[in-house]
């Protein structure tokens, strides 16, 4: 009888999320230019499957073109280099939207970006994203005339934030990361949805039916939603090793797990971190800000952190 409730609970959630996925299509806002240098084929652990990525670089690689594994970098000298992962509640198609935090991060700073289209649920429930995450740093770190390993840094957005705290955390070891950037994350996925109070109620906030309905995709059945590689909070926060940056959302149900998390790591590891809270915003405000609002100044005030955090 649990063989027959689990197929049709599959079958729900790929149904809702196809109808969800065509209507964030429809509705997003237009994706920012392209300004990426160049894509990226990075081999999985899954034999003939590649990972979809963009690179972002100074260098002068012809904007746009596909280059294979062994292409990425055409200088001699090695990089430093950012791994970005965007937001997309790990079952929507957002890849690109990080367009222009990449471009910025690739004009104020020497890093080479390289984002990546991690696989979403349901279809590909936990750990495929994780592994596709953890085999791009494994590629990354296996090319050290190319990339400066000690300038290895990683962000993310939302769900993207949470898979650059888990990779940090539990994926790789200690010392991997120079800093670790992150904006406006889930760590409990465990916490029922309910329970979380935004700092300021005055925004659009996150129905928890809805944050429910996310975490269903995400959480395979019979997954214990405390594993720390999807609830990065529960994990060994003494342990953490490298800088951290959180951005947080004053009008975003999932502030206070993130400043909590951001907090622990500071008093438990005594790593640099760098806590700011966004006011009058909300969740994913980056994505959606216009010229002279408060969120746009927000933006580039969060971007700009980012930015001297790397370079510290």
């Amino acid at each position: 009888m649990w063989r027959i409730s689990l197929f049709f609970r599959n079958i729900y959630l790929r149904i809702t999320v196809t109808l969800l996925r065509t209507i964030y299509r429809l509705t997003r806002p237009t994706l920012p230019a392209n300004n990426f240098n160049s894509k990226l084929q990075i081999p999985s652990r899954d034999k003939g499957r590649y990972i979809e990525a963009r690179l972002y670089a100074k260098d002068s690689i012809s904007a746009n073109t596909t280059t294979n594994n062994d292409s990425a970098n055409d200088t001699d000298i090695p990089q430093p280099i950012l791994l970005n992962l965007h937001g997309c509640a790990m079952i929507f198609p957002a890849f690109g939207t990080d367009d222009e935090f990449c471009h910025y991060i690739s004009k104020n700073t020497p890093h080479t970006i390289i984002d990546i289209n991690y696989r979403k649920s349901p279809e590909n429930p936990f750990p495929a994203a994780i592994n596709d995450v953890q085999d791009t740093i494994n590629w990354i770190l296996s090319q050290p005339q190319k990339y400066d390993l000690s300038r290895l840094s990683i962000s993310g957005f939302s769900s993207g934030g949470n898979l650059a705290i888990v990779a940090a955390t539990t994926l790789m070891p200690a010392q991997t990361f120079h800093s670790v950037i992150t904006f406006y994350p889930g760590v409990d996925m465990f916490s029922d949805p309910a329970s979380k109070k935004a700092p300021d109620t005055k925004g659009k906030l996150i129905p928890p039916a809805i944050a429910r309905f996310f975490h269903r995709c995400y959480i395979p059945y019979g997954i214990d939603s405390r594993d720390v590689r999807i609830s990065p909070i529960f994990g060994d926060l003494g342990s953490f090793s490298s800088r951290l940056l959180m951005v947080t959302a004053a009008c975003d149900n999932m502030a206070p797990e993130a400043e909590e998390f951001a907090l622990a790591v500071e008093r438990e590891s005594g790593c640099d971190v760098v806590l700011q809270r966004m006011e009058g915003c909300e969740h994913g405000w980056d994505k959606n800000s216009n010229a002279g609002e408060i969120q746009e100044e927000a933006k580039w005030k969060a971007y700009s952190m980012a930015v001297d955090m790397l370079m510290k």
